[in-house]
């Protein structure tokens, strides 16, 4: 948004990514402690693996992806890249927010 708004400035540009590098350390911390406290004690690792694993993958795959196509269809199709992965993110996650939010019930603080 910060590039469609200001293009060219590198102020606006740093400073909305600073912010959203805000975002971030929270957002993995609830997610990990979420992941952590919803499966049973000897589990504990198997799951933190396996959310550390997807971190990792997401982190991977989607400069890969986005270089081919920002190759093969041009830089202006690079700004809507985020807007479908966050759009696919949500649409998968929904199925699961209804179990998610009785696991945090169940949990004591």
């Amino acid at each position: 948004l910060a590039a469609l708004l200001a293009p060219g400035n590198f102020i606006v540009m740093g400073a909305a990514l600073l912010l959203n590098g805000f975002a971030v350390a929270p957002t993995l911390t609830a997610g990990l402690a979420a992941a952590e406290r919803s499966v049973v004690e000897k589990r504990k690792t198997e799951v933190l693996a396996w959310a550390i694993s997807a971190l990792n993958l997401g982190g991977a795959l989607p400069p890969a992806i986005t270089g081919y196509i920002i190759d093969t269809q041009g830089v202006s199709v690079a700004f809507v890249i985020p807007l479908v992965c966050m759009s696919l993110s949500v649409v998968m996650i929904l199925p699961y927010l209804n179990i998610w939010r009785e696991k945090v019930r169940e949990i004591p603080a």
